[in-house]
């Protein structure tokens, strides 16, 4: 049975670059996340950084920013009076059926939805 040997320095690097594209995402959600822009933040090739980000977080950028997204949608929802068009577009989608579909794949619930749920409490 083999064991993998730890390597701290790469594990900590690890950590602060995947902290760093957090940080990214975090400050540009709602503006278009490009992955040049990730991967010069990184000071990676854009194809490196593809895997990293898959490797550490098994997710795709797209897939993190999505996600971003959808946590920001989701305290809007539930925090502010906010319709659900002006909540998609302060998200950083750009697209409300886009955003309904992301929504609902990662809520299991339409936005409209998952607000009454929180409401009814």
């Amino acid at each position: 049975m083999g064991t993998r040997a730890i390597n701290w320095t790469s594990d900590i690097q690890d950590v602060d670059n995947i902290n760093i594209s957090f940080q990214y995402i975090e400050k540009n959600y709602q503006k278009k996340i490009e992955l040049s822009n990730v991967a010069r933040e990184l000071a990676f090739s854009e194809t490196y950084t593809c895997r990293f980000i898959k490797q550490i977080t098994t997710k795709s950028l797209t897939q993190l920013v999505n996600e971003f997204r959808i946590a920001k949608a989701c305290e809007l929802l539930v925090n502010t009076d906010l319709s659900v068009s002006e909540v998609y577009s302060a998200a950083g989608f750009n697209n409300l059926s886009n955003f309904n579909r992301q929504f609902k794949a990662v809520t299991k619930n339409s936005p409209r939805d998952y607000r009454k749920g929180f409401r009814s409490r």
